[in-house]
């Protein structure tokens, strides 16, 4: 009924989304979506964040229901927020949706030191499926993070290896030139893609 009151309802909408009452503000979410909010990615970040998980869960539905522009970026900055299946599932749906605009969030997720090493892992993977050197960027740049544990690293690592774009070639023939543990690996897949022409 709400999302058939026309021009305003999602303003007024919004300002529930600040309520107390956890349900109050998880039933905004799915009005929002209904209301096709062009706005939605900014509008629902705060729920993105709120403390309670059911909230989170809905605002993750609503917002990759309604396919409004910026969402991926919205879920991506809210990664570190997000309860544990919530971060899971937003994480499957980060992977799904290959865009360019979650790079940020994810590669901070990443390098956030409280992270989990599986959902850390599942970053890494969300990031490799992205297409374009802006991800391959920030897949270098977690080679190159000392901080990183090595098995995230190496992970890293591998994704650029499976790209086959002139531009991997020479990041991997960068990385081959840094003293490290990844460098002979990097030489090794150099010396793979000569071997195949």
């Amino acid at each position: 009924m709400v999302s058939q009151l026309g021009k305003g309802t999602a303003e007024i909408a919004c300002r529930y989304l600040k309520d107390e009452r956890w349900y109050v503000v998880r039933n905004v979410c799915a009005v929002l979506a209904d209301l096709k909010d062009p706005d939605m990615a900014t509008h629902i970040t705060p729920a993105l964040q709120h403390p309670d998980a059911r909230v989170q869960q809905a605002a993750v539905k609503a917002l990759t229901k309604s396919r409004a522009p910026g969402r991926a970026a919205a879920l991506a900055s809210c990664l570190e927020k997000l309860a544990p299946n919530t971060l899971d599932e937003t994480l499957d749906e980060l992977m799904f949706m290959k865009d360019p605009d979650s790079i940020t969030g994810l590669e901070e997720f990443i390098f956030d030191a409280r992270a989990n090493p599986a959902a850390t892992r599942k970053a890494v993977q969300a990031l490799a499926c992205i297409p374009g050197d802006d991800a391959l960027r920030a897949l270098d740049r977690l080679c190159g993070r000392e901080q990183l544990d090595m098995s995230i690293r190496r992970l890293a690592l591998s994704a650029i290896s499976r790209s086959q774009s002139p531009f991997a070639t020479s990041l991997l023939e960068e990385l081959s030139g840094v003293p490290g543990p990844l460098a002979s690996e990097a030489r090794s897949e150099l010396n793979k893609r000569s071997a195949r022409g």
